[in-house]
């Protein structure tokens, strides 16, 4: 789909930025993909103080030992190998 000459793709993360894009698709002018997760979709950005901006990247947490970009629900895998991690370094 990316290929396709101005598609703009999205790949929602959650139950909130689903509910969030759908707006934003609805008002951008121009074809849009959007690949959308299957089952039961968790509610995580909640707590992350998010809002879903077309075209824009969020951080949604702050560091300084390593980088992670993701998208879709790779970013809850994210979410909880950081929350993984920062408790074994703190004990």
């Amino acid at each position: 789909m990316r290929a396709m000459p101005n598609m703009t793709v999205i790949d929602p993360f959650d139950a909130l930025d689903i509910e969030q894009m759908v707006p934003a698709i609805a008002a951008h002018d121009g074809p849009v993909y959007a690949r959308l997760l299957r089952g039961n979709v968790p509610a995580v950005l909640d707590e992350y103080d998010y809002t879903f901006e077309l075209g824009k990247a969020k951080m949604l947490r702050d560091g300084a030992d390593v980088l992670v970009i993701s998208s879709g629900i790779m970013t809850m895998r994210a979410l909880e190998v950081r929350r993984r991690w920062r408790a074994t370094a703190s004990a």
